[in-house]
């Protein structure tokens, strides 16, 4: 099997050495499909969309999602804008005026189906036996004995105190109601932006300030904020990236190729959202800059090295080969565990980081492919100068010198810190609690956030939700035992310090009493029976009780004002609130719902999702480590250096107060695929390098010395591209820039101390070493030492030894010399003699597959002398190598043991019999 998988890597990488016009045609034919799918030609716009609705949080079939589409279908749609302003005078002819023709022109924007404003605002009012409603300001409005009475009428209405009227009396504010609208719409129409003009205009010169809120407004903001992103954004990180590759590597076509590499990936996720359908949401949009920045860590491995493999008078064909060689099995293997890291989070409970996940995986590795292709191809048609030196390469080769003796001096104190470090940082995890808050997103300086935070402080609170209550038979919220206890939970509500008002049928009700009574206040009370409720509703309520109770009675709500928006200060008013709900008479059953509570609900449930998706992302990229270094121990020594940055990660979360949200929680997965990279990288050439030169400590500083450039330039390029997203406006991209580099910078530390500490006491074999190494035809049955071992194995023990090339005529041992290593030929023949009375005496002829060296390494001297007389491959091993084969592969070393002693047998055997002859 690994040799197919050799044989068709080999095949591979001369086809797309070799075939670079069908390789650049086919990325230009799924390029230019990419792009037609996002762009419509024939409207000329795009296809793709933003949508910046908090929903798409939310996954599709869960129930309470489905419970609130349920309510907002029985009660109406909870889409309104509030217009507020304070600080001019309410109650005299010329406010109420301004009012009206505000609340009129609001009326006449398209998709409005009411406004609701002091001057038209229902107001109950009975004349004899009748029932009349009316609005406030129905009469002359230059009457001034009638702004007295309007101001008696308010502040005796109760389901205005508050929302119509602050309590202060200085702040009033106006409900737009639509009709269905979407997102799209409200965007492409400039409703908001239209409100706030009108606004404006209506209050101009009166020394009254205007704030308008609401979620639409919420909504466009981030859509203006979601396309700022993408626009300016993208653009600065690639200046930013193209300014790493230039220092690189000083060439513009260097510069250029990568960066066309990662347009072309982006281009083709782009087309596969719209495709899918899939719009760009607040989590989202985050997959260009993490494509962009980690694709360009593939393209600066690819081309660095083209750079550092350049012979003058090189092949291209053979040249490009040798590059996809060098590059290719790492690349694949690390964008694989980098994509395994993104598509642990597509077990997120939340829609949106689903999407997130599955697109970031695409996107790496689309940006793996191309650099395996496309920029392979384009440097064989476009080329790039030889560099003559490596900016910056004295300062890193004396850097790699000091932190070689370092890491390896001071290798226990450093795996004892990193251990120390992990466990402080775990016990800070423990105090990490979900939260957001979408308002605090925003700027402090932002209007949308000042107009929500002073309405929210003016009115008693900007955010809404419900408390849908149901009836087990129709007609149960006529039942004046029902509705007291509806009142007395909401007189409970009003006690609760983040609620500043609640509205309920009962309180319709109350009021439509007390009207009927002449405004004695004696009757603003529950009606005694259900009779006389049904019938009080039902002539004196009007379509405004629709908004609460259904025709039969038996679904109503109390809709709910609190100033808090922070998910984390609603979970705990929701906990407080379902206790209460569970207090209610078994006749009525009582859910909260709301936009608001349900985003509550879904980051709560991150956490266990969180950590669902980081074991499952540390446990695939194990899995795919061991594999690499074919060995379960090394492979969790390969995962330390990537565990250190995730739990610094959550340990810095915990003791920062920062909260995990959906931005946060995508950072760990994310670092953790990136770190792996360059510790594949690391391990993977310390391993040649520790076999070359049979020295820790020149392994580790010739590793170090080759990769600490390309691993700091490419851990700078990640760090500066995130850092980029703390322009952002929205205040989670900047959270997530921020944190996301600092992680990287942990991460960039641990690959340079705390990867080379581990490394340098333990052997490697990797997976592409295995694959690489040729131990002729079937070893496994042509060499008598690994008999019984599969190639895998064969391999496996070769690689933990040391495979030599001897040149025609050297002296392999020496008669006499102490015994030590023992030699297995893979190639060539050797000749075996003594010499006897000034006499070369010939013994032997050995060839492929024979062992020589044992008896003398039994016998602790040498029996006879053998040289090279033709250029040889020896495979040596030594006590050890075979221990440490005993501690990492028992079973194999079992096997060579076994054989090792069946080879001595045998040849004491022929000894004995050429005695006897």
């Amino acid at each position: 099997m690994r040799e197919n998988a050799e044989s068709l890597l080999t095949r591979w990488y001369r086809f797309s050495a070799r075939r670079t016009d069908l390789i650049l045609g086919t990325v230009l034919l799924l390029t230019l499909i990419a792009i037609t799918q996002i762009v419509d030609f024939g409207e000329r716009r795009l296809k793709l969309q933003i949508d910046p609705s908090v929903n798409r949080l939310l996954p599709a079939n869960d129930p309470g999602l489905q419970f609130y589409e349920q309510s907002l279908k029985r009660f109406g749609g909870d889409e309104t804008i509030v217009v507020a302003i304070d600080g001019f005078e309410i109650f005299s002819s010329q406010g109420m005026a301004r009012l009206d023709r505000l609340s009129r022109s609001l009326a006449a924007l398209p998709y409005v189906h009411h406004v609701l404003s002091l001057p038209n605002a229902p107001n109950v009012q009975a004349e004899g036996d009748v029932l009349d409603v009316g609005s406030f300001a129905k009469a002359d409005l230059s009457t001034p004995a009638l702004m007295a009475q309007i101001r008696a009428d308010v502040d005796a209405n109760p389901l205005y105190r508050g929302t119509l009227l602050s309590a202060d009396g200085k702040m009033t504010a106006m409900a737009v109601y639509f009709r269905d609208i979407d997102d799209k719409a409200f965007i492409e129409n400039d409703i908001v932006g239209q409100i706030q003009r009108l606004a404006n205009e209506a209050m101009a010169g009166s020394g009254g300030k205007v704030s308008v809120t609401g979620t639409p407004v919420v909504k466009v903001a981030t859509s203006a904020a979601l396309l700022k992103e993408l626009t300016v954004s993208m653009p600065l990180i690639a200046l930013v990236l193209a300014g790493f590759l230039l220092l690189a590597f000083r060439s513009v076509r260097g510069v250029l190729l990568p960066v066309f590499a990662i347009g072309i990936a982006l281009l083709w996720v782009f087309g596969l959202m719209a495709i899918l359908d899939r719009p760009l949401n607040l989590i989202t949009t985050l997959v260009p800059p993490v494509i962009m920045t980690i694709g360009l860590a593939y393209g600066m491995h690819v081309l660095s090295e083209y750079y550092s493999e350049w012979q003058e008078g090189d092949d291209i064909d053979e040249h490009l080969y040798r590059l996809l060689e060098a590059v290719g099995l790492p690349l694949l293997v690390t964008g694989i565990t980098t994509a395994a890291g993104f598509l642990a989070l597509a077990l997120s409970p939340l829609t949106a980081i689903r999407e997130f996940a599955l697109l970031s995986a695409v996107g790496i590795l689309s940006t793996v492919v191309l650099s395996l292709t496309f920029l392979p191809s384009a440097l064989r048609y476009l080329g790039c100068p030889p560099l003559r030196s490596l900016p910056g390469e004295a300062v890193f080769a004396s850097l790699a010198s000091g932190l070689a003796s370092f890491n390896v001096a001071k290798r226990r104190l450093i795996i004892f810190v990193a251990l120390l470090l992990m466990a402080i940082s775990l016990y800070g995890a423990l105090d990490i609690r979900p939260g957001t808050n979408y308002i605090d997103n925003f700027p402090e300086e932002s209007q949308v956030r000042q107009d929500y935070e002073a309405i929210n402080a003016g009115l008693g609170g900007a955010n809404s939700f419900s408390i849908v209550l149901t009836g087990a038979i129709h007609d149960t919220f006529v039942d004046p035992t029902v509705l007291a206890e509806i009142k007395q939970l909401q007189d409970w509500l009003l006690q609760q310090p983040e609620i500043g008002s609640t509205q309920s049928i009962v309180d319709h009700l109350m009021l439509i009493n007390r009207s009927l009574h002449e405004g004695d206040p004696d009757y603003f009370r529950i009606p005694d029976t259900d009779v006389e409720a049904a019938q009080l509703l039902m002539f004196g309520g009007g379509d405004e009780i629709r908004a609460f109770v259904d025709n039969q009675f038996r679904h109503a709500q109390i809709k709910v004002q609190a100033n808090v928006q922070g998910t984390a200060e609603i979970g705990a008013l929701l906990t407080r609130i379902e206790a209460r709900l569970g207090q209610l008479s078994p006749i009525v059953q009582a859910q909260v719902t709301g936009s608001s509570v349900l985003i509550t609900e879904a980051v709560d449930a991150i956490v266990s999702g969180q950590w669902l998706s980081i074991g499952i992302a540390l446990l695939v990229v194990y899995l795919a480590l061991v594999v690499l270094f074919t060995s379960w121990k090394v492979g969790f020594l390969a995962l330390l250096p990537n565990m250190l940055p995730v739990t610094f990660y959550f340990g810095a979360l915990g003791y920062a107060d920062i909260s995990l949200n959906p931005t946060t929680s995508l950072i760990a997965c994310i670092v953790l695929g990136i770190a792996v990279d360059d510790t594949v990288h690391y391990l993977a050439r310390f391993n040649a390098q520790a076999r070359e030169k049979a020295s820790e400590l020149k392994a580790t500083y010739s590793t170090l010395r080759s990769l600490i450039r390309p691993i700091t330039l490419t851990s700078a390029t990640l760090i500066a591209g995130f850092l980029v997203l703390t322009g952002s406006e929205l205040r989670s991209h900047v959270q997530f820039g921020a944190l996301a580099a600092m992680t990287l910078g942990v991460a960039w530390l641990s690959d340079i101390i705390l990867t080379p500490a581990i490394a340098s006491g333990v052997r490697i074999v990797t997976l592409w070493d295995s694959l690489r190494l040729d131990l002729g035809r079937m070893p496994q049955y042509s060499i008598p030492l690994f008999e019984g071992l599969s190639l895998r194995q064969a391999r496996i023990f070769a690689l933990m030894s040391d495979l030599q090339n001897i040149p025609t005529g050297t002296r392999v041992i020496t008669e006499g010399e102490r015994g030590g290593d023992i030699y297995v030929i893979i190639d060539g023949e050797l000749d075996v003699w003594v010499e006897r009375d000034d006499e070369r005496v010939e013994l032997n002829t050995m060839a492929r597959g024979m062992t020589i060296g044992e008896v003398g390494h039994f016998a602790d001297r040498r029996t006879a002398n053998i040289d090279a007389i033709s250029d040889a491959r020896l495979l040596r091993f030594n006590d050890a190598d075979l221990e440490r084969m005993v501690r990492r592969y028992p079973r194999i070393a079992a096997i060579v043991f076994r054989n090792l002693n069946r080879i001595q047998a045998k040849r004491v055997t022929n000894s004995m019999n050429r005695m006897k002859a």
